[in-house]
């Protein structure tokens, strides 16, 4: 990730919100740069605003609809198919699943299944909170 000279925000115009999240590249790599970006920042509703329509420019995510959390909180969700390339040896195809908060844009988790040969958790990160000090410790 391309980090600000400022790193207690992200950026905030909407060219250099595609830029961290590399959305050029398609839907699987902004996918993990958008978690990415949630995991470094508090992520202000301007920025979510950004994230969320740069999404939904991008061929290969569907829509899955509302969706639960593991913390129990509704929300929407989109996913992303992913096959590695096939000289790194792995065979499998992977989703990846991120859950937003309808109301807010904010991301509430990200789970990544693997497809084949059958249906199989992989990760799970659930994001619960978010906060910044200027305090260390």
């Amino acid at each position: 990730m391309t980090i600000p000279a400022n790193r207690t925000q992200p950026p905030t115009d909407p060219a250099a919100v595609a830029t961290v999240r590399r959305a050029k590249h398609g839907a699987p790599v902004a996918e993990k740069w958008t978690m990415e970006l949630y995991r470094s920042y508090v992520v202000p509703r301007q920025v979510c605003a950004q994230v969320l329509l740069t999404l939904t420019d991008l061929d290969g995510f569907l829509w899955r609809g509302t969706a639960t959390d593991r913390a129990g909180r509704e929300g929407v969700a989109i996913s992303v198919t992913v096959m590695p390339p096939a000289d790194s040896g792995d065979r499998h195809q992977y989703q990846h699943a991120l859950i937003f908060d309808e109301r807010t844009g904010a991301l509430l988790a990200r789970k990544t299944t693997i497809l084949t040969p059958r249906r199989e958790p992989l990760n799970y990160i659930l994001l619960l909170d978010s906060s910044r000090t200027d305090q260390p410790g």
